[in-house]
């Protein structure tokens, strides 16, 4: 029901966002984050300015961690790995026609095959939801099923694009159906379609759901990645105590748990910084 599911989304965050609201887990929140420019306008120069500045962050911040990942468009795999230095920072890709998934699956095959050559270790797809949302499921496993085994080792992250789709049951189904047919991650947005504000915590909770059965039935750990809409520290700590009471402590770490974001880094280090030493 997902009325039931938004009261519980709400009942959780107001329960328990006390205990997670402190420095350490701000902190975790830092290390959760996949360092994002997804932007029209992105140039060689403003990625290679992102790059120096994760390179540099620990010089700067040595008592943070740094961020789990960068994340940019294809063209932009090459520049991140020519420059990056700093030490387990990943580099992640949006490809297979993101935001919109709409295109042929060949033409999404070699994308995604350009990403993995130019040096990516994780690619960061979008579900087909029209094909999802007519009932195309088939269709829609095949395509992830095909690119995950592109990816072989190589985590994939299946972006849901909650929004788009009609309510938490579609969601929890979305959920299923892209981690049966192989995702590393499930994720929500794309942060490139209107935001639904009053159910956006309700949908996650959703994936959670999906995720906890999923984990149960196949002895796995499949992760979470909220994205888009996050701007602040108060935001990230709403979506980080959901994810926490839902999947437990062993998912406070970037291999099971990742925020995309492009503007929260700052807000976080402020925060942290806010706690006297």
């Amino acid at each position: 029901d997902a009325a039931e599911v938004v009261k519980r989304a709400e009942a959780t965050v107001k329960d328990n966002m006390a205990k997670y609201d402190n420095k350490d887990h701000y902190k975790i929140m830092f290390s959760l984050v996949d360092y994002t420019t997804l932007d029209v306008a992105d140039t060689n120069k403003k990625v290679e300015k992102m790059v120096d500045y994760v390179n540099k962050f620990k010089e700067s911040n040595p008592d943070m961690p740094n961020v789990a990942a960068m994340c940019v468009y294809p063209p932009f795999v090459s520049v991140v790995k020519k420059h990056l230095t700093a030490q387990n920072v990943g580099i992640a890709s949006v490809a297979g026609s993101f935001p919109s998934s709409q295109a042929t699956l060949d033409v999404k095959f070699v994308e995604v095959e350009h990403c993995l050559a130019d040096g990516a270790d994780e690619i960061d797809i979008v579900l087909p939801v029209g094909k999802f949302l007519e009932g195309r499921f088939e269709e829609v496993f095949r395509e992830i099923s095909i690119l995950k085994s592109l990816c072989g080792t190589r985590r994939l992250k299946v972006i849901l694009e909650v929004d788009a789709l009609k309510d938490c049951n579609a969601v929890y189904n979305a959920s299923m159906l892209a981690m049966e047919a192989g995702a590393d991650f499930i994720k929500t947005s794309t942060g490139k379609v209107d935001r639904d504000k009053e159910n956006f915590e309700a949908r996650l909770l959703a994936m959670c759901d999906a995720i906890v059965e999923f984990n149960g039935k196949n002895n796995c750990k499949v992760a979470i990645k909220p994205a888009g809409g996050m701007r602040t520290a108060d935001q990230a700590l709403r979506i980080y105590t959901l994810v926490s009471e839902a999947l437990g402590k062993e998912y406070q770490n970037n291999k099971l748990f990742r925020l995309g974001a492009s503007s929260l880094t700052d807000s976080l280090i402020q925060k942290v910084k806010s706690y006297a030493s």
